[in-house]
């Protein structure tokens, strides 16, 4: 049995597009594939800056606490002493 040209040419034409949306599936499979290892880098990096920013506020929150500490220690040694330099009224 021998098929009409026009479905011969119909066949030849969806073997082509068949063939061309496998090729750009490939494509946007590969590009997926690269988009989800470069989302994967940033939030990796997304949790490193986010312990890194933790651990300044933590630093600095500690540093507020010395610097208050210190002068809460200065302002009961400025009450201790000053009777020793100012006159008695």
């Amino acid at each position: 049995m021998k098929l009409p040209v026009s479905i011969t040419q119909s066949l030849s034409a969806l073997h082509l597009e068949h063939a061309h949306l496998l090729e750009e599936h490939s494509a946007d499979c590969a590009t997926l594939c690269q988009r989800e290892v470069e989302l994967a880098d940033v939030q990796a990096c997304e949790v490193d800056a986010r312990a890194t920013a933790d651990a300044f506020l933590q630093a600095t929150r500690a540093v507020g606490d010395r610097a208050e500490r210190i002068a809460a220690l200065a302002e009961q040694e400025v009450g201790f002493l000053k009777p020793f330099f100012l006159p008695a009224q």
